[in-house]
């Protein structure tokens, strides 16, 4: 396959932005899909990223095994990351993102009027339901006024690219923080099919970029290189087999190996 590209106008612009702006930034949060915790990461926000205190959510963290969980975790804090395991499904991980986050302004930036988080990402790795639920547990934990606009709500779906434009919202009363919604950005070239197959299978970039058919078949090679995927694919095929939550996690699973990430 050729060179993979899938930049959008507004991802330029949104770099451009991030690179203004930035300076005002106090503390930012990386959001990566735990089913792609290496092939999610954008080398080209590094250098924006640059002397700002940085903690990566591993987000979607309930769509992937425990011990595929665990892997990536140490291999990230091996890399001296401040990495945090999240589910916007689950309330309890929310809250402890918002606890770092906010436990660290607390700390260091005490005596100012103001901060300022911004959550940063590939497309459709969670970031606005991120804070959607960042707002959500605010509210739970007494940390928001309750004069705030709550119906308000970062925009989501599954098609990447949805968010075109930064906004903010407020997530703590006292001391005073937005976070910055931004539109996901992915690299202008993306380095191995592999990568692009990945990510597309993630959701991160759309089928079409590598091709709905090269996915398809990368994704049908995944499933027959595991027995185990091979199993529930014959069983499938069985009268009156029923499926189940549990076996469709598995396949998609495997088809996202932190091995070859």
């Amino acid at each position: 396959m050729g060179k993979i590209t899938w930049y959008p106008g507004h991802m330029a612009k949104t770099m451009a932005a991030l690179q203004r702006i930035m300076k005002g930034v106090d503390l930012v949060l990386e959001v990566r899909d735990a089913r792609v915790p290496l092939s999610s990461s954008n080398p080209k926000l590094d250098s924006v990223l640059k002397g700002k205190r940085h903690v990566l959510v591993l987000n979607k963290v309930d769509l992937v095994p425990r011990s595929s969980q665990q892997a990536a975790l140490k291999h990230l804090e091996q890399q001296g990351l401040l990495v945090v395991p999240a589910s916007t499904n689950n309330t309890s991980s929310v809250k402890q993102v918002l606890s770092t986050a906010v436990g660290w302004i607390e700390r260091e930036r005490a005596a100012s009027d103001l901060s300022i988080m911004m959550v940063v990402g590939l497309p459709n790795s969670g970031k606005s339901s991120l804070i959607n639920a960042l707002k959500l547990a605010a509210r739970s934990t007494g940390v928001l006024g309750g004069e705030q606009t709550y119906n308000r709500r970062a925009a989501v779906g599954a098609t990447p690219g949805l968010t075109r434009q930064v906004s903010g919202f407020q997530v703590c009363k006292t001391p005073a923080t937005y976070v910055l919604d931004t539109p996901g950005i992915t690299v202008p070239s993306i380095p191995t099919d592999e990568i692009g197959f990945r990510l597309a299978l993630a959701g991160a970039i759309k089928d079409s970029v590598v091709g709905e058919e090269a996915v398809v078949k990368y994704y049908l090679s995944q499933l027959a290189s595991n027995p185990q995927n091979l199993s529930a694919l014959k069983a499938s095929q069985a009268p009156g087999y029923k499926s189940s939550n549990s076996s469709s996690r598995v396949s998609v699973t495997s088809v996202l190996k932190l091995k070859k990430q």
